[in-house]
């Protein structure tokens, strides 16, 4: 009697795990912004990852950051590792917003002869206004898109915004092996 019951909840478990799991498999590519927390006059960095599912190769990688110019100015953009593992160029464009004279737009283009692997692609490096108020969430929007190595466009394509918390600044400690 309790076999049976056994087989039916075993059964229903593997159901669930494999219904579960489908739910985490990746399905389209993405083009995402990180975020990172900084005070006032110093550097803010925001990551540029993308996500590649298994089958579908990119060539080329974009994401067009709005930004509030009154608060971040665009410094520079670094080659993430996944962009230096296939010896990608990345470029950067920064351009007042047509929509919206408050803000900038920055467009970051990764392009590689090699498809580009899924991790970091870009690093963006912001300098935070020294009037920005402690506890604000900057918001970056993002608009990404992404080529095949044949000039295709990527679809399904998404991307995620991202944020810069201004934080007092942080306490510098000393090394405590080195106090001892």
């Amino acid at each position: 009697m309790i076999l049976p019951h056994l087989k039916k909840s075993t059964f229903v478990s593997v159901l669930f795990l494999l219904l579960i799991g489908s739910a985490w498999v990746q399905e389209s590519t993405s083009v995402d912004l990180g975020f990172d927390r900084q005070a006032p006059a110093n550097e803010a960095r925001m990551a540029i990852t993308l996500s590649v599912p298994k089958g579908v190769e990119v060539s080329s990688a974009t994401s067009e950051m709005s930004y509030p110019d009154n608060l971040l100015t665009y410094q520079d953009v670094k080659k993430g590792l996944s962009a230096q593992a296939v010896d990608a160029e990345v470029t950067a464009t920064n351009s007042k917003n047509p929509q919206d004279a408050s803000r900038s737009v920055v467009k970051i283009v990764v392009k590689s002869a090699k498809p580009i692997p899924s991790g970091m692609i870009a690093d963006v490096v912001f300098m935070l206004s020294k009037d920005a108020p402690i506890g604000q969430v900057i918001k970056l929007t993002n608009k990404p898109s992404a080529l095949s190595p044949d000039g295709k466009p990527i679809e399904p394509l998404s991307g995620k915004d991202g944020e810069i918390t201004v934080t007092e600044r942080m306490p510098a400690l000393g090394c405590f092996f080195y106090m001892h």
